[in-house]
């Protein structure tokens, strides 16, 4: 994996299609989380069909929409939030989703801010589920970071952007440029994705 530095130069359309194949990446690593909760509690009966997504791949995020598990159905909205944030992304910035990955192949910008967890194949639901605590709370940093990146149209940024992260107006977002369409829009993501994590907090308390 490519090594990334603070010091590296910064160019915009390098910067867009790694955000792109990022999302992109982060929505279907939502999805293949959902998978493997669902036929590990939910539709359980159905798992020696559905034990792989890359061998019985279940592409549509909809199918989770009312599976009888609120961490699915949470997972669902996350994924969703991601869906209909990057369409409008990769319209406005003139990128095509296909051609991203092949772009991304040379520059290798999708993985600056990326956070993924584990593989979940061999893990049982409760790992799973955390897993994907884990990574909801790592995607608003990811995006954070974007929206830094972007304001300072540089990868250093300062420490006082990046230390005791504060979600909200008052805390860390006052230092974002959201006079630029694109930062703003990544606050208004955090913000969204702020409120699943929030939601998906009280539900797993609930199960323990």
């Amino acid at each position: 994996m490519k090594k990334f530095k603070s010091t590296d130069p910064f160019e915009l359309r390098p910067c867009l299609v790694g955000m792109g194949v990022f999302i992109t990446e982060a929505h279907y690593y939502i999805l293949d989380l959902c998978y493997y909760l669902t036929f590990k509690k939910s539709l359980k009966l159905m798992d020696r069909e559905f034990y792989d997504p890359l061998l019985t791949p279940i592409i549509e995020i909809e199918f989770y929409k009312d599976i009888d598990d609120p961490i699915v159905r949470n997972g669902h909205d996350a994924g969703t939030l991601l869906t209909d944030y990057l369409y409008p992304f990769l319209l406005r910035n003139g990128l095509d989703e296909a051609e991203i990955f092949k772009e991304d192949l040379e520059i290798g910008q999708a993985n600056r801010y990326a956070t993924y967890g584990s593989y979940a194949l061999r893990k049982s639901y409760p790992q799973t589920a955390l897993i994907y605590q884990r990574f909801l709370e790592g995607l608003s940093k990811s995006f954070y970071y974007y929206a830094c990146a972007l304001t300072m149209q540089s990868y250093q940024i300062p420490k006082h952007m990046r230390t005791a992260i504060d979600y909200s107006p008052q805390g860390s977002f006052k230092w974002l440029n959201v006079e630029l369409y694109e930062v703003q829009s990544l606050v208004e993501l955090i913000e969204a994705l702020q409120e699943e994590e929030a939601k998906l907090k009280k539900i797993m308390t609930r199960k323990r």
